[in-house]
């Protein structure tokens, strides 16, 4: 994601009276002159930044110190992947639209993506306050649908029919064997909690899943 850098520059101008500016001087004149050069001189300035940070990517606000917690949660501070004692409050912040019961697939993903960017993977999470894992954003993504998957994601997997890719539609669920599962967008992509360290993502397939409609 490319950054935008602003930079405001100001300059004091000196007060003229109204004597100096009556009469102008040979020196009053060259000062002008001087100020306008260094005026455009100025102007042609370009700001340059290192690699490094133009490459760093700006990720949202998340607006909650919860969401620290939760990355070090992620990163294996609770060993095994076992849960914090207390509810890390992820996306305690967060507005989510309820829900369309009667919207089919696209509902489904519309109600999926508006975790992207703010929830992030945590083993053994089960809700937009304590995280997800892959297998139980599906199951509270479905939920809310009525809709319910037990089990991890194989078992989530094996509740399904497979289906040809070119059947696929939004909705469906992306799964790759005993590793990973998420909801296919529709258009070539994944919408899911990817592994610790990262947030629930929009992304593009790779590999070669299997298909699999509920």
């Amino acid at each position: 994601m490319a950054m935008a850098i602003g930079m405001a520059a100001t300059m004091a101008i000196p007060a003229v009276s109204a004597a100096a500016t009556a009469t102008p001087t040979a020196a009053s004149s060259n000062a002008v002159a001087d100020f306008i050069q260094h005026s455009q001189q100025s102007k042609a300035q370009q700001l340059r930044v290192s690699a490094a940070v133009a490459e760093t990517p700006v990720t949202r606000d998340k607006t909650t110190v919860f969401y620290a917690a939760a990355v070090q949660t992620a990163d294996g501070v609770y060993a095994g992947g076992a849960m914090p004692a207390t509810p890390l409050s992820v996306g305690a912040s967060m507005h989510i639209n309820p829900p369309d019961l009667g919207g089919g697939g696209e509902a489904v993903v519309q109600y999926a993506l508006q975790f992207v960017g703010m929830v992030p993977y945590i083993l053994g999470g089960n809700s937009p306050s304590t995280g997800f894992s892959c297998d139980t954003f599906v199951r509270y993504v479905y939920g809310q649908f009525g809709v319910y998957l037990p089990g991890n994601a194989v078992v989530e997997a094996s509740k399904g029919t497979v289906i040809p890719e070119s059947e696929a539609i939004m909705g469906d669920l992306v799964y790759y064997s005993h590793q990973h599962i998420g909801f296919y967008d529709g258009h070539g992509g994944i919408v899911d909690a990817p592994k610790p360290g990262t947030d629930v993502s929009h992304r593009a397939i790779w590999g070669h899943p299997v298909f699999i409609r509920l």
